[in-house]
């Protein structure tokens, strides 16, 4: 198993020399690296796009059910990072709240979709403090 976004053999980094995350498995696998490895578990996560105004290019994330689930059965650190990274950009589509209300997942033909968005402007992810 690799943690390189980009699925390149033998890498163990996520974006550490890029200021943006560009793909859902990238943003999924920097959210698991916070999660279990720095032990941060908000109540929610913020995502932000690049260039986003006034906060409409933000989205809320609830991680709540994934980050109180157990991957201790998994021994190895990599391989936990990579099962809850799978997990998270399953639920992205659903569990993404926008703060611009014609936005969603995958766009519409009047509206571009998040998804896409990502990966044109790339996106940060910060923990929500209340």
């Amino acid at each position: 198993l690799t943690l390189d976004p980009h699925n390149r053999p033998g890498k163990k980094h996520w974006a550490s020399h890029h200021p943006y995350i560009r793909t859902p498995r990238a943003l999924a696998i920097g959210l698991a690296r916070q999660i279990l490895i720095k032990k941060n578990r908000p109540k929610k996560w913020m995502v932000k796009l690049n260039q986003g105004f006034s906060g409409m290019g933000n989205g809320s994330l609830n991680l709540q059910a994934i980050q109180n689930k157990s991957y201790d059965h998994i021994q190895d650190s990599s391989a936990r990072i990579f099962a809850m990274a799978e997990d998270i950009e399953a639920v992205l589509p659903s569990n993404l709240k926008y703060e611009c209300p014609s936005m969603t997942w995958d766009g519409c033909d009047e509206h571009i979709g998040f998804k896409s968005q990502v990966a044109k402007l790339g996106v940060i992810a910060e923990a929500f403090l209340d």
